[in-house]
């Protein structure tokens, strides 16, 4: 994923050493786990940047796409939200996830979009 989002930034002519800075966050990026009611394991993959208005809608519009959940090795089953860091989130643009996007998310989508199996190879 990290190298996705370093494409789509670099693309723009965004810094990604400014943008996805991790000195402030100690790391750009977290792992967190989530309760689930059926036993399994779920996570939120939370990844921070330090953009202006203007360019967040264009970086987040271009990681709205299959191609970024594809090459993000984005698993089946997902949902990706685009929130702002401030408390309480507010979502920038409509959460994505099999429910609206089953072309990009469902298990429908699996081995040719997103993932089954964490260590799947990129389609």
């Amino acid at each position: 994923m990290n190298g996705t989002l370093a494409f789509v930034l670099e693309a723009y002519g965004l810094p990604v050493g400014r943008v996805m800075d991790s000195t402030q966050l100690n790391g750009c990026a977290r792992v967190t786990p989530l309760p689930n009611p059926d036993g399994f394991v779920r996570v939120a993959y939370k990844f921070y940047f330090k953009l202006y208005a203007q360019e967040w809608e264009i970086v987040s519009a271009a990681l709205d796409s299959l191609e970024a959940i594809r090459e993000g090795h984005v698993m089946c089953g997902s949902t990706v939200y685009w929130q702002t860091f401030t408390s309480p989130a507010v979502n920038t643009r409509p959460p994505i996830g099999a429910g609206n996007r089953p072309q990009w998310l469902s298990q429908a989508a699996s081995n040719t979009v997103c993932y089954d199996d964490v260590f799947d190879p990129l389609h």
